[in-house]
């Protein structure tokens, strides 16, 4: 049911404010009090919190009070009553009645007027206000003023500053492997910590009480010098010797890492840090490569552009929007693998029933992607897939369906060869002489007579045959063993070379210089990023467009998805770049020190 609350306001005899708001109720019952569950809401401290209810029926509406209390109609204390526009029905200070809505949407108004004000002056009063003067206290208002200026600034100001002149020496830096330890020091001498702004960082934690750590000079602000004396080995973000880099020259340490703000404070967090430079980037370094990006909400995001190789003989690499027409495809030797076939269910049925409890947990029915990639220690990254460790149980490398229990080692391609030429040449000596020796080269001859000279058969042609052969299958053949997944080249004999397996060069990240976490996703659906169910090459980039990080991820001021800065994914210091410093802090004049000397 929908009704029309009405709250009047009388500001005189004539004039009548009067304020409509369009209700919902779940029932024909309108709850009258205090409490703000309540369908008509009476904020008045003299409401209980649930007074009365107002049941409106087809034809008219009836007010009754909960039991313990009881209304005032025309002047009579009663706990029953009709609410028409003619009663003078009292709820409290509250004058409740009936009345015709404006809005089409509402099937009844009721009218709610506050007619009985409270007296102010009917209150208790625990003090009388008229004795509180500051005025007529001991001391006058300008003296007490002056009085409690001047114990600030002993307490903040002279006292902090005489114990900084009262301690023994200054401390200096032993060195960055055994880092400065304060001294005991009378109380008194370490009144200046009242100059401490907040908690130090949970990394600078043990210099809480030696203020002379960071802050050499009195009033001076902390110096970069005094940051690399244990943070020497600190890169730049770019190479600040190119040409054309002055204008992003790197401001001070505490520009971005704002110590005194607890626990965590000291590490950046603010997009607007990286977005200053980034956002125009282009204008500021004209002919640069990068993309402007000030946000990852919206278009303020570049899409990613991973590294592919597309020369693996050199490992050089392309960099290319995902989804742009000339996307490349990573070339890495590797051939011949599907993803679509290995999370197949069809594909693989008779393998896991003549695998089960080997290749494939009991009950499995199917690859899935945590079958073959694993996370490392950390659970951020992927442990490099392998044969050993995830290929080997399913690809078996028989050589030689006589023998199914002999495999080849996965390995250098002179090791395959030496372990074919070894297998042959065994089974070769353990076989009877073949018939023709005996017909053609070692006939019976009469006791007396000299033999007759034959030219002996090579016995090692047959077995040099059925190696080449096996050689030939093995690593020439597509459905064979090494050709299945490498790119295989004969051998040369002009340049005495055999065969050779060129190496596969999958690369270990498509964004060097991102971070991804994989734990942190744990609960997400591989498929949901990386189109592996879909992929049929090696060469297909399975790595997911910007738009799919935006789905859940936005910018720093995000409020329906995570909160993500730049820091989430990337690092500004880099390996290397230059050093940030590298002079010796002890004993060195600080002022004639230069922020980043740009040498390492």
């Amino acid at each position: 049911m929908r009704f029309e609350l009405c709250f009047l306001t009388r500001l005189s005899d004539d004039e009548v404010r009067t304020r409509r708001t369009l209700k919902e109720a779940t029932g024909r019952r309108l709850r009258v009090g205090r409490a703000p569950e309540n369908e008509i809401p009476l904020k008045d401290l003299r409401v209980a919190a649930h007074e009365a209810d107002i049941n409106v029926r087809d034809d008219d509406a009836v007010i009754e009070a909960v039991e313990g209390h009881t209304l005032l109609v025309d002047g009579f204390e009663t706990t029953r009553a009709a609410l028409t526009a003619d009663n003078d029905v009292r709820v409290g200070p509250y004058r409740v009645g009936l009345t015709m809505p404006e809005s089409p949407q509402a099937d009844v108004a009721i009218t709610v007027e506050l007619v009985e004000f409270e007296d102010s002056h009917a209150r208790p009063t625990i003090l009388d206000p008229g004795r509180i003067r500051i005025g007529q206290g001991l001391l006058s208002r300008r003296t007490l003023s002056w009085s409690l200026f001047a114990l600030v600034a002993l307490i903040a100001f002279a006292l902090p500053f005489l114990s900084y002149l009262w301690k023994p020496s200054p401390l200096t830096p032993l060195s960055a492997e055994a880092p400065m330890q304060a001294p005991a020091q009378p109380v008194l001498a370490s009144l200046d910590t009242f100059w401490s702004s907040g908690d130090l960082s949970s990394s600078h934690k043990f210099l809480e009480k030696n203020c002379e750590a960071c802050h050499v000079k009195a009033f001076v602000r902390v110096e970069d010098q005094m940051c690399t004396i244990c943070h020497k080995d600190i890169r730049h973000h770019f190479d600040v010797s190119i040409p054309g880099h002055e204008a992003l020259a790197p401001g001070r340490c505490a520009t971005c890492h704002r110590e005194h703000q607890g626990r965590d404070g000291v590490v950046p967090v603010q997009q607007q840090l990286c977005a200053d430079c980034h956002k125009d980037l282009k204008e500021k370094l004209p002919g640069t490569t990068l993309i402007n990006a000030s946000d990852f909400e919206g278009d303020g995001h570049p899409q990613f552009r991973p590294s592919v190789t597309v020369d693996p003989a050199t490992c050089a690499a392309e960099r290319i929007s995902i989804g742009a027409p000339n996307f490349p495809r990573e070339k890495s030797n590797l051939i011949g693998f599907s993803h679509e076939q290995h999370l197949d269910q069809a594909n693989i049925k008779d393998m896991v029933g003549r695998l089960a409890g080997k290749a494939f947990p009991a009950g499995a029915t199917s690859l899935q992607c945590a079958d073959c990639h694993k996370p490392d220690a950390g659970g951020v990254g992927m442990t490099p897939v392998s044969m050993l460790a995830n290929c080997q149980s399913c690809h078996v490398l028989t050589f030689d369906q006589r023998d199914p229990q002999r495999v080849l080692p996965h390995g250098q391609p002179h090791e395959v060869i030496a372990a074919l030429s070894d297998y042959y040449t065994a089974r070769s000596l353990r076989q009877p002489a073949p018939s023709e020796r005996l017909a053609n080269n070692d006939p019976r001859r009469r006791a007396g007579s000299q033999q007759s000279e034959k030219t002996p058969i090579d016995l090692g042609r047959p077995v040099q045959n059925e190696i080449q052969t096996a050689l030939q299958r093995v690593f020439a053949d597509p459905k064979g063993t090494c050709a299945l997944c490498h790119v295989t080249v004969p051998p040369d004999p002009a340049a005495k070379t055999d065969w050779q397996v060129l190496p596969v060069r999958l690369r270990a990240a498509w964004m060097p210089k991102g971070k991804f976490d994989h734990g942190a996703h744990r609960t997400t659906a591989c498929e949901t990023c990386h189109a592996a169910p879909t992929s049929r090459s090696p060469e297909d980039v399975l790595m997911p467009g910007v738009e799919t990080c935006q789905a859940c991820h936005g910018g720093q001021e995000a409020s329906a998805k995570v909160p993500s800065t730049c820091i989430m994914c990337h690092d500004y210091h880099l390996e290397g770049m230059p050093r940030m410093a590298v002079a010796a802090i002890q004993g060195v004049d600080h002022a004639s020190l230069p922020l980043a000397c740009g040498v390492d």
